[in-house]
């Protein structure tokens, strides 16, 4: 009897073993979570390098061209689990559904709420460009079309304000150099402050350029009223005032199964117990977390409700 009891133990492990490694959802601690972030040298790159270095979990970075970019490969490629969005990107992508009667974006749902982007419109420090109205007539970049976040924001800004400027569609790095050679008035870009390629300017470059306030109150309605303070650049020697984009860590719901439900449950609870060294040592941005998810206007994935007890 007692060999046979013996056996019938043997063979449930055996099956149990057997049945954990054919287990498509069977949860390990290598679990990989697929993350797409930005460009190398921007905000979104530092944060998802912020995740891997002090989330605990094993995440893999894809580089992206922006928030345009990162909606689109959340929408479109089953590979990628979650990404950074502003929320005006996902605001254009629920208004392209209503245009197409698709509810592609409502597969999108809140992780975490990711500080808030201000917005920078920049121009020379010589021109007579003093607020968002004087720019009607000139030549403003807007960003890059289909990557960008900046693009789908400045178009906002143009369609609230109805102020005229012309559209320029140049990546940052030749937008800067087009305004210091006069090809430009100003330009427009979403970021982070401080943006890291604007405060570590040249000195040279330093006393080339200023920002402009936005105050126009319409903007109210979309964005976070903001300020980008004296000191937040070398080059800047007074307050601004402005408006700022707020931005999400996402996930497609499409792409879900217990094994990375499970995976973002743990992330989730290693970034609320690790908050407090990402505030010291990450991004800035994670300064602005907001854990209790106040003010998020988009739908928060369930998973992120259990973790934040969000009702």
């Amino acid at each position: 009897m007692k060999q046979i009891a013996f056996l019938t133990i043997l063979i449930s492990l055996i099956s149990f073993n057997s049945k954990s490694q054919t287990d498509p959802f069977a949860v390990t601690k290598d679990t990989v979570i697929y993350l797409v972030s930005g460009i190398e040298t921007g905000s979104y790159y530092h944060i998802a390098q912020d995740l891997v270095k002090y989330s605990g979990m094993n995440i893999v970075i894809k580089p992206s061209k922006g928030a345009i970019n990162n909606y689109e490969m959340l929408i479109n490629d089953p590979s990628i689990n979650i990404g950074i969005v502003q929320f005006d990107v996902l605001q254009k992508g629920k208004q392209h559904d209503y245009q197409s009667k698709t509810h592609i974006s409502e597969n999108l749902k809140v992780l975490l709420p990711i500080g808030y982007e201000e917005i920078h419109l920049i121009t020379k420090v010589n021109s007579n460009i003093l607020s968002l109205q004087d720019l009607a007539g000139k030549k403003v970049n807007v960003g890059v079309p289909s990557k960008e976040g900046t693009n789908i924001t400045s178009g906002l800004i143009k369609s609230v304000t109805e102020v005229p400027w012309i559209d320029i569609n140049l990546s940052f790095d030749s937008a800067f150099v087009a305004l210091l050679k006069g090809e430009i008035d100003a330009m427009f870009f979403v970021g982070y402050a401080p943006i890291q390629k604007l405060k570590d300017l040249l000195p040279t470059y330093n006393q080339l350029i200023k920002l402009v306030p936005i105050k126009e109150t319409a903007l109210g309605q979309f964005h976070n009223a903001s300020q980008i303070n004296l000191g937040t650049y070398p080059w800047l020697y007074y307050d601004v005032q402005t408006y700022a984009v707020r931005s999400y860590l996402v996930t497609n719901i499409k792409s879900d199964n217990p094994m990375i439900i499970e995976a973002y449950e743990k992330l989730l609870k290693n970034i609320k117990e690790n908050l407090n060294v990402l505030k010291q040592n990450g991004h800035p941005a994670w300064k602005q977390v907001d854990l209790s998810f106040k003010d998020v206007k988009w739908d928060i994935h369930p998973v992120a409700k259990k973790v934040f007890n969000l009702k």
